[in-house]
């Protein structure tokens, strides 16, 4: 989401993504995938 938001312009309507986003306290990247 936040790539998005970075890459769209960085506009307040462009940070509105309905609730759909999730906090999480534990790195989720495994193996060879990691998430920034």
């Amino acid at each position: 989401m936040n790539l998005y938001y970075q890459f769209a312009g960085r506009k307040q309507w462009n940070c509105n993504f309905g609730n759909s986003g999730l906090i999480i306290f534990t790195d989720p990247s495994y193996g060879s995938c990691i998430y920034e």
